[in-house]
């Protein structure tokens, strides 16, 4: 099952946050740092910031996946569209379809808003080509690479 995520469930966003961010750093990430923001995100009531939880449809305090998605803006997609942010399932759960429920509700929640599209950062190839292989299923198309500046 999927649901969207409101302020009372930043400690939940958070440890998923960090244990994909320990995942693709290969370093332990601690949920303290990530608390706060994931607080003031879910606090807001803004569209703009929206998180997807997955969870086992016979248990619902035990969260299994997590899709952060926000809308931007930009000419060349001719307005409004989404971005996923952070994408995770748990390790144990993975290949068992609820990357593409998460996946399919974002999608639903962008049409909703009138998105022209969504992108996704991938990680680096080839450590994360399964990760690439599923966008790709998902119907995904390469774009190129993305870079950041740190300010």
């Amino acid at each position: 099952m999927i649901r969207k995520a409101g302020a009372r469930d930043s400690n939940i966003v958070a440890e998923m946050a960090a244990q994909l961010l320990s995942e693709l750093s290969g370093n332990p990430v601690g949920i303290k740092p990530l608390l706060g923001i994931a607080k003031v995100l879910l606090a807001s009531e803004s569209s703009h910031f929206t998180v997807l939880l997955a969870y086992p449809g016979d248990d619902p305090s035990r969260y299994v996946g997590l899709l952060t998605i926000a809308e931007v803006s930009a000419l060349y997609a001719c307005g409004s569209f989404g971005v996923i942010q952070e994408f995770y399932v748990a390790p144990a759960e993975r290949s068992k379809g609820i990357g593409h429920l998460l996946l399919k509700e974002a999608i639903n929640h962008g049409r909703q808003c009138g998105w022209s599209r969504i992108e996704v950062g991938a990680p680096d190839l080839p450590k994360w080509v399964r990760t690439v292989d599923f966008y790709r299923r998902e119907g995904f198309q390469e774009i190129g690479p993305r870079l950041k500046l740190a300010l």
